[in-house]
């Protein structure tokens, strides 16, 4: 059975890969969200560290034939900002604490970071 998550995706046109993976998601005031340890394992990135900032890494590489470029991703819980290589991007909502378990909205991944990310996969 698909969940919301999976039909938004297939209605907005992100590819199966996405639809594929096993996000970690919670709900949190109504709103549908994924863990950023689900995003670190979708899109490769080789730590993730808690502190004041919360810091994706991924360190250059190459995966099934193409490069993949260096790229760190900073959120800050409560914050509706997320620096990507030194880039503002404001984000529709919070970055939340949830237990131990930090949280964006699955509109913010689908909107603004998947888009960032993988602009190959966006469907015209």
């Amino acid at each position: 059975m698909f969940s919301l998550f999976n039909v938004l995706l297939l209605f907005i046109g992100i590819s199966s890969d996405v639809e594929a993976f096993q996000w970690e998601t919670a709900k949190y005031k109504g709103q549908d969200h994924v863990t950023l340890r689900s995003l670190k394992s979708f899109y490769f990135f080789d730590k993730i560290s808690y502190g004041a900032d919360i810091v994706l890494y991924r360190a250059p590489s190459t995966r099934q034939g193409k490069k993949t470029p260096e790229i760190e991703m900073k959120f800050r819980s409560g914050s509706y900002s997320c620096i990507m290589n030194g880039v503002l991007f404001k984000l529709s909502h919070p970055v939340i604490n949830n237990g131990g378990k930090y949280l964006i909205s699955r509109i913010d991944l689908v909107k603004l970071v998947d888009p960032v990310l993988r602009p190959s996969h966006i469907k015209n």
